[in-house]
């Protein structure tokens, strides 16, 4: 399964002083969100819905977020053009419509050559009824990183659930 390429993003995007939606409390203090020159990819069988592009969950006031086209487990791959130093990874999921156990995992790359590393494996279980936010607010100290994979399993049981992400901020 390649990668498709997504439009580059400009740098300094999703700054702390940028207004975050009304309704929403946005992520506390997020640092320069992912900013620097980087590229940004996302793999799977169902990349970005319509209107649902991943720059919506990567770019403060983009939009709704990111959403797949359809059911599967999904990849999204942030490469920096030099190696960067994370410190924090905050990360924000929504589903107001499914019941649904979701698992990600967060993974980082060295320019050392080493396969990914795995930094967090998380389960939340989304619920209309009561449970529709997942917020994750990770303090990590990463060095010489050159690339953020993000592994979505949207339902652990092999549902037609769409992977989904709301936000997501490095600093």
């Amino acid at each position: 399964m390649g990668v498709a390429p997504v439009p580059h993003i400009p740098t300094g995007a999703g700054r702390a002083n940028e207004p975050h939606p009304p309704g929403r409390a946005g992520p506390p203090n997020p640092g320069p969100g992912l900013a620097g020159p980087r590229t940004v990819g996302a793999s799977g069988d169902h990349l970005g819905g319509r209107g649902h592009p991943i720059e919506a969950a990567l770019v403060a006031g983009r939009g709704p977020g990111w959403r797949a086209a359809g059911p599967g487990t999904q990849t999204i791959r942030v490469r920096f053009d030099q190696p960067y130093r994370v410190r924090r990874v905050w990360l924000h999921f929504e589903e107001l419509a499914v019941a649904r156990t979701q698992e990600f995992v967060l993974r980082w790359v060295t320019r050392d050559g080493q396969p990914a590393r795995e930094a967090v494996r998380q389960q939340w279980v989304f619920n209309p009824a009561g449970s529709t936010h997942e917020t994750e607010n990770y303090r990590v100290d990463l060095w010489e990183v050159t690339a953020l994979e993000l592994v979505i399993t949207p339902d652990v049981s092999d549902g037609d659930a769409r992977a989904s992400l709301a936000e997501w901020r490095v600093a």
